[in-house]
């Protein structure tokens, strides 16, 4: 039936003055480059509200669906590939070693082991040591690298100097056990941190300390207990626990001889010799733990300076 034109609310063509011949004047129109079939194409009279009958269709489309799983394998390989990419991208370094040991540090007597840095990566990268939390220097004061910052090409190596050095300053800031013990940071421009332990101890030794500890001391400093602090522990190591002094001088001169003179003295071998059985004599006197003031009297008496301020006298000794 045609769909064109009827009066309003009625099913009857159209009677007005005009009255206009019916016709097909409502279409579907489709156009596809993929397979369409028309499966059904109707009016519908029933609607009265219009002078126009409504016209419908049914159409049969061939079209692409999404496979949602194989899409989620897609998105995942593209993710994993632009990860790859990234990463590429980011500073690629090694290190040879991440720890460094230092056994038996000497006071004013420097160390030094080295580290190597390498780019593995295709573009050069930017390096520095950097402070750890809540620390503001790099490292602390017996330890000194260099280089501290640099710039690596792709395939290249730079070689990092790592100095343990003790002098007065450093000693202060040493623990009581002497241990060397020290974490640093490499940073990465741009990349990722290394962390490098550095450790060691530190020999006793009689520079640094105090003369009025070293002569409480039983034995030479080097060997005393490592563990044990003169300053906060001295009655462990006192020759004479009664008395505030226990030598005149440190043991650590016990072994050091008095230099003789190189040209004949009046007298010749006699007196020289004279003067060495002297200095025997105190030396064995000392060793044996005394500490009178007259150490040196058996060298006084027996000579009588025959080169002057060469020997010291026993009151010059504290």
């Amino acid at each position: 039936m045609p769909t064109y034109k009827y009066n309003p609310g009625t099913d009857k063509f159209d009677t007005s003055e005009k009255c206009r011949t019916p016709a097909w004047c409502d279409r579907i129109l489709w156009k596809s480059n993929t397979m369409l079939k028309c499966e059904d194409y109707r009016s519908h009279p029933i609607h009265k509200l219009s002078d126009h009958k409504p016209v419908s269709a049914v159409l049969l489309v061939q079209t692409r669906v999404v496979d949602a799983k194989k899409k989620q394998i897609v998105l995942d390989e593209i993710l994993k590939d632009l990860d790859r990419k990234a990463n590429d991208s980011l500073p690629q370094a090694a290190l040879n070693r991440t720890e460094l040991n230092f056994d038996g540090v000497k006071y004013l007597e420097a160390q030094e082991q080295p580290i190597t840095l390498q780019n593995t990566g295709t573009d050069l990268f930017e390096f520095e040591f950097i402070p750890k939390l809540e620390d503001r220097a790099i490292c602390a004061p017996w330890l000194h690298i260099e280089p501290q910052k640099g710039i690596v090409d792709p395939g290249n190596v730079m070689i990092i100097n790592f100095t343990v050095y003790i002098d007065n300053k450093a000693l202060k800031t040493i623990v009581q056990d002497r241990k060397l013990d020290e974490i640093l940071v490499l940073h990465l421009v741009n990349g990722k941190d290394y962390f490098i332990s550095v450790s060691g101890y530190l020999v006793q030794t009689s520079f640094g300390r105090k003369i009025t500890d070293l002569v409480r001391m039983a034995d030479p400093i080097r060997r005393q207990n490592l563990l044990v602090d003169i300053e906060q522990q001295p009655d462990e190591m006192l020759i004479d626990k009664e008395s505030p002094v226990a030598l005149n001088i440190p043991k650590e001169c016990e072994d050091s001889r008095l230099p003789l003179p190189k040209r004949p003295l009046r007298g010749g071998a006699i007196r020289c010799q004279r003067i060495s059985d002297g200095y025997r004599s105190s030396s064995r006197r000392y060793r044996h733990g005394r500490s009178d003031q007259s150490i040196l009297s058996p060298l006084s008496s027996r000579v009588s300076d025959p080169l002057p301020g060469l020997f010291p006298r026993p009151s010059d000794i504290v």
